[in-house]
């Protein structure tokens, strides 16, 4: 059994998009669960088109206290294989509790110097979990990148994600395709053969299996 939570401070971050790939790409290997945490609709329509080929569960944080949110994830925690949480990354209750039982968060960046600000607090309150959540691990990615991006751009928000302490910053950039959105919005299938080895969201799927277990520290 393996929690993975997607979380950004960031409106419109790409987190839910993240969360529907890794949901899809994971199905194939295990009994999986994807659990939409979200304050506000995300617009998940598209799993009931799918459902019989992984369960959707959406949790109405505002109205579970953590006792039973922990209670919630441990009886899940027995059913599913994987369990991805796609969840806004303030400081809340929710939050806390969610994290308490994952074993990866993953927090997508964009190319704005600021965002590293948001970013680096939502890593130091998983730094402050994982003083009790040991396995817990923490992942940065560049997300939603425009293809035409100049290389020397990247770069430079490449370094200062790789400066942020806790965290693991992954080698795969993520670049904007919305056909694969699309296709999973409308409830088609995307199998392996069409994200193919080089395909993004597949990359970062492998990059994120290959980390060997170590601890987060500040």
């Amino acid at each position: 059994m393996s929690i993975w939570v997607v979380a950004s401070r960031k409106r419109g971050s790409g987190k839910t998009t993240i969360a529907m790939h890794i949901t899809e790409l994971l199905r194939g290997q295990g009994s999986t669960l994807l659990i939409d945490a979200n304050l506000e609709p995300n617009g998940y329509e598209w799993a009931n088109l799918k459902n019989k080929q992984f369960s959707f569960e959406h949790l109405d944080i505002l109205k579970q206290d953590s006792h039973s949110l922990d209670h919630r994830l441990e009886m899940l925690k027995q059913q599913f294989t994987y369990i991805i949480v796609d969840i806004d990354g303030q400081d809340t209750p929710a939050l806390r509790s969610v994290l308490k039982h994952a074993d990866k968060l993953i927090i997508p960046s964009s190319i704005d110097p600021e965002d590293i600000q948001l970013e680096t607090e939502l890593v130091q309150l998983a730094i402050g979990i994982a003083q009790y959540n040991t396995q817990l691990k923490v992942y940065t990615v560049l997300n939603k990148i425009p293809e035409q991006l100049q290389l020397a751009e990247m770069k430079q928000t490449q370094n200062l994600l790789k400066n942020i302490s806790g965290t693991q910053f992954l080698n795969t950039v993520i670049y904007e395709h919305r056909s694969y959105q699309n296709l999973l919005l409308n409830g088609e299938s995307i199998g392996k053969e069409q994200f193919e080895s080089e395909h993004d969201f597949y990359k970062m799927l492998q990059e994120l299996m290959e980390q060997r277990s170590s601890t987060i520290s500040a």
